[in-house]
């Protein structure tokens, strides 16, 4: 407002400006007067849009005076003038104005014919000026509002939102400047008084910075005010519905404890927030300035797009319906965050990031609430609703940003409202998820609760909970029961329960608990043994998770337990037969070389040989067999092993390492002579009579002693001795004792020498495959092969696989040679295959090694030649022996399995000579079995044989076997054999065994097609 003090200064301006103007008139075209239409302000309606009369006007280098219209003149004729003075042109002096003249820096000065000066054309100024001229027709004087729009307008606005312009200065001329009503004011409008006297018309000039207010409103103060009252009721309805619910959401969470009802409230509650943002009252309570109230209706946006964030990922559940999503989700909630400080610097930065990240909200929550909803997911068919009008909410506040939406007082209002039904909707969707799923969760808890406790009871378990902080143990009364003990014996503390346990597992247990119980959450696996009310101890299996507390470390520890006795009595029995002899139960090989090889390198001082080795082979054990049969031949194994046991001490170890071979270590009597004398007493002691099936035998054995000196460093070069010992007494005429010496070496160079040429009889080709028919005995014609191995030695001419195969499988080539004679079998029997097709095919038979059925190996080396090489499945056969397959029965069955799924066949050889054979045949997928020769022999020499072989053809049948009797040797045998059942023969009255191109021609002699 101009004051009266102020007159002869804004003259004296008066008469500076139109001395500068006369001045640049001689160098420039003097500025033209602009007229501006006059709008009626005493009109009646509430509200007049004075936007299409007013004037812009950029203030920087433009001299810009307003003047009042005459108000004499007719309306006609009335002619408010605003004149322009353009810039001085280049070169062109400025005139400084004199002190006497000087104005105010901000404008304003009247002038003596009643104009204001609102520029000097100073380079320097900013900003806009708004001019727009008003009548009072009336004979009162009249008050209006001017309401200008200080939002900017277009996409601008919308994509890159800039501080509402201050409206800092107000002229008029002709009437009173306009004066700020602050306590009149709405959020992005700025609101000023005008007065105007009765017929009188005055030029108004409103000044801001850039972007200059979109629109400018001549309002009638009561109906402006009753408009205010009106929308602040509106507001205060929205902000009290949306509070109210928010607290309720809160209380909801806080006793549900569900993660959706947490979103829902916190989402209530940011909404909270931006419409107080929205309303301006954070602006009025903080009394922030137009940037700051950009940066605080940012932070809004930003607490509430991260609300929508996580509102999707608990809401939806989208961890378990949508992994990917819930890990954006995730990270887009925390992500969002960063528009806090970037807004605080940069205001147009942050409020462009939030409105983006609302964005991606909508329009990446919107197609997730939908595929939820069509994937009949409750909670996102509640959601759709408030997700559709959230939608509808942002549409609106997004043209209303941009200036496209008509309505320009109530577009906040009615953006808000939407957007305060949308969290309503979402707010009754938590609710009635949180109730209503805590109303079916009920009974569904208690079923639960049931289904766990019969699970719990249908397993043999029971609860184990302890509660770390307090020292209270609670277990339930199933696991009493598995001990045999009454219920509440084992609750109270954990040490109570721990005092039940067997006293040498109490520290193991007792350390790893407390590791665990440091690592926080984690889950672990314990198993030891607790005393059961009988005094037998029994293996219990605990299986718990820790709880972590704040401190990081397990505050509660719960889980099951269980009785694991049979397992742990089964591995027990595993491990020990894995290590164990099956037959005798003395250590195998593997168990007795780690002995060995623990006294080789036992630490400390000792004044005598670390040990001392025996090696025993059992003389004519094969005539043993012969005589009585395998049964036979098993019986005097175990009974010699009992023998040996009584013998040694606990220090000592007997063990068997192969068919009639028995290894001995002594750990205290190492010195030669009492290794000599122990072994002289052993064989005399051996010796003894044994009756077995009625008879007695009287063993004997040769034994070979090896003293492990310091020189030793390896069990395998002690056991090395002890064999060369052991075969030079057997050279020696058998029943004798050998210990080691040095010269002994040399009668193994034989072996040595027999060794090198084997390990080089591959490379140079010297193996050669053999083929005996196996023929069949209804019709006489030959149905398939076995390849047998011979070895072209260039000095000792061919040798039989008895030759080289022990020492092959020994010296580790005999999977080279396993390997060799699967390749050239099937390469023959393809060919066969091919030259004389059948209507069933011809198979070969090729034997397979203990070392080899042992080993993965096998199974790469079938799978290679089946997969390489054009034969029909299951005619190449794989032949391995009954005692074979009794060594290790559990691996075998797992083995040959595996084998016969590549496609390749199996017999079991020598079938009737090992033990046990009936009680395992069936377990094994042999599809060919072939009665040992021995059998074959003793058809004429007693009545008794033909009923075993009768006996074994029948139950092959049963089992869908074939049977092949090996050792057929003559006609009234294979007419026999033919009449009991048997399938084919196979034997020298067929054929001996051939090279392939003589089984090529005997194939075109005896093959039927």
């Amino acid at each position: 407002m101009r004051r009266d003090g102020l007159k002869g200064a804004r003259a004296a301006g008066a008469l500076a400006a139109l001395f500068f103007a006369c001045l640049s008139g001689f160098v420039l075209v003097p500025g033209k007067a602009q007229a501006l239409d006059a709008v009626a302000l005493d009109d009646d309606r509430p509200v007049v849009n004075l936007t299409p009369f007013v004037e812009r006007y950029e203030e920087s280098g433009q001299k810009l005076t307003i003047e009042a219209p005459d108000t004499g003149a007719s309306d006609q004729d009335t002619s408010p003038q605003a004149k322009v003075t353009p810039p001085p042109a280049a070169g062109a002096e400025k005139a400084a104005p004199t002190p006497e003249t000087e104005t105010e820096a901000d404008g304003g000065d009247a002038g003596n014919d009643g104009s204001v000066v609102l520029s000097d054309g100073s380079l320097e100024a900013t900003g806009i000026w708004l001019a727009a001229a008003l009548r009072n027709r009336s004979e009162e004087p009249v008050t209006r509002y001017l309401v200008a729009d200080r939002r900017g307008g277009g996409f601008l606005n919308l994509a890159w939102p800039m501080p509402a312009p201050e409206v800092d200065r107000a002229y008029a001329a002709g009437a009173e400047d306009p004066t700020p009503v602050p306590w009149e004011a709405r959020p992005g409008f700025a609101v000023l008084a005008l007065t105007v006297d009765p017929a009188t018309s005055v030029t108004v000039a409103l000044h801001s910075d850039k972007p200059a207010p979109a629109s400018l409103y001549l309002w009638n103060p009561t109906s402006w005010q009753a408009f205010n009252r009106r929308l602040s009721l509106i507001e205060g309805g929205m902000l009290g519905v949306v509070a109210a619910l928010a607290i309720y959401l809160a209380a909801l969470a806080v006793l549900t404890r569900m993660p959706a009802a947490r979103a829902t409230a916190a989402l209530l509650a940011t909404g909270f927030l931006v419409e107080l943002a929205e309303f301006g009252y954070l602006t009025q309570i903080t009394g922030a300035s137009a940037k700051w109230d950009l940066v605080l209706r940012t932070v809004a946006l930003t607490l509430f797009a991260a609300s929508v964030f996580s509102l999707e990922r608990f809401f939806l559940d989208l961890e378990r319906h949508f992994a990917l999503a819930s890990r954006a989700a995730r990270l887009l909630s925390l992500g969002i965050l960063v528009c806090i400080p970037i807004a605080i610097f940069l205001p147009q930065a942050g409020a462009a990031l939030v409105r983006l990240g609302l964005a991606v909200a909508l329009f990446g929550g919107a197609p997730l609430v939908a595929m939820a909803a069509l994937r009949g997911i409750r909670p996102a068919q509640l959601l759709i609703p408030g997700t559709a009008l959230f939608g509808l909410a942002g549409l609106v506040a997004a043209l209303y940003a941009a200036g496209w939406l008509p309505g320009t007082f109530i577009g906040t209002p009615l953006a808000v409202g939407i957007f305060t039904i949308a969290l309503v909707l979402f707010a009754f969707a938590a609710a009635y998820q949180a109730q209503g799923g805590r109303r079916r969760s009920d009974v569904g808890t208690v079923r639960s609760e049931q289904r766990h406790a019969f699970a719990l009871t249908g397993a043999r378990q029971g609860v184990w909970d302890w509660d770390i902080v307090a020292d209270t143990l609670y277990v339930s009364p199933s696991v009493e029961a598995m001990l045999g003990l009454d219920a509440g014996t084992l609750g109270g503390n954990e040490v109570s329960w721990r005092e039940h346990m067997h006293p040498a597992d109490r520290e193991t247990y007792r350390n790893a608990l407390n590791a665990y119980i440091g690592r926080g959450n984690v889950s672990f696996t314990l198993e030891f043994r607790m005393r059961h009310s009988d005094g037998a101890f029994r293996w219990v299996a605990l299986n718990a998770s820790c709880i972590a507390g704040p401190e990081g470390f397990a505050t509660r520890c719960v889980g099951t337990a269980s009785d694991v006795t049979p397992r742990k009595t089964a591995e027990e029995r595993l491990f020990h037969d894995a290590v164990h002899d099956s037959l005798t139960g003395l250590p195998n090989r593997a168990l007795f070389m780690d002995r060995l090889d623990r006294a080789i390198h036992r630490a400390g001082l000792i004044d005598r040989p670390r040990a001392a080795l025996l090696l025993l082979d059992l003389d004519r054990f094969k005539t043993v067999n012969d005589s009585l049969g395998h049964s036979g031949g098993d019986a005097l194994l175990i009974a010699v092993a009992r023998r040996l046991e009584s013998m040694v001490t606990q220090e000592d170890t007997v063990a068997r390492i192969d068919g009639d071979e028995f290894a001995i270590l002594l750990a205290t009597r190492t010195s030669r002579d009492d290794a000599m004398a122990f072994a002289e007493s052993l064989a005399e002691f051996l010796s003894q009579p044994i009756e077995i099936a009625g008879q007695e035998v009287f063993p004997t054995s040769s034994v070979g002693v090896a003293i492990c000196e310091d020189s030793h460093e390896r069990p395998e070069e002690l056991l090395n001795e002890a064999e060369i010992a052991m075969y030079r007494a057997k050279r020696s005429g058998k029943a004798r004792i050998e210990i080691f010496e040095a010269g002994m070496r040399g009668e193994a160079d034989d072996n040595l020498s027999l060794e090198t040429d084997l390990r080089h009889a591959i490379e140079r080709r010297q193996f050669e495959i053999y083929y005996q028919p196996i023929m069949s005995l209804t019709d006489g014609s030959v149905r398939g092969f076995e390849a047998l191995v011979r070895w072209n030695h260039p000095e000792q001419g061919l040798l039989t696989p008895d030759t080289f195969v022990p020492l092959a499988e020994e010296i580790g080539l005999i999977h080279d040679l396993g390997r060799f004679a699967l390749r050239a079998a099937s390469e023959e029997l393809a060919t066969w295959q091919k030259l004389f097709p059948m209507e069933k095919p011809l198979f070969a038979s090729v034997n397979v090694s203990s070392r080899q059925l042992l080993r993965h190996d096998l199974i790469d080396d079938v799978k290679r030649v089946l997969h390489r090489i054009d034969i029909v499945p299951g005619s190449l056969k794989l032949e391995v022996t009954e005692s074979l397959v009794m060594e290790n029965p559990e691996f075998a069955a797992q083995m040959l399995a595996r084998v016969k799924s590549l496609g390749a066949g199996l017999s079991l050889d020598d079938f009737g000579t090992g033990y046990s054979s009936l009680s395992y045949l069936q377990r094994f997928p042999f599809d060919t079995l072939k009665v040992d020769r021995s059998f074959v022999a003793g058809m004429s020499s007693d009545r008794e044989t033909p009923v075993i072989i009768r006996s074994m053809v029948t139950l092959a049948h049963d089992l869908g076997m074939e049977v092949v009797a090996e050792g057929t040797e003559s006609e009234d045998q294979a007419r026999d054999l033919a009449a009991m059942g048997c399938d084919y023969g196979q034997g020298y009255y067929f054929g001996q065994p051939m090279r392939a191109a003589e089984a090529l021609d005997f194939i075109a002699r005896y093959s039927r097609r």
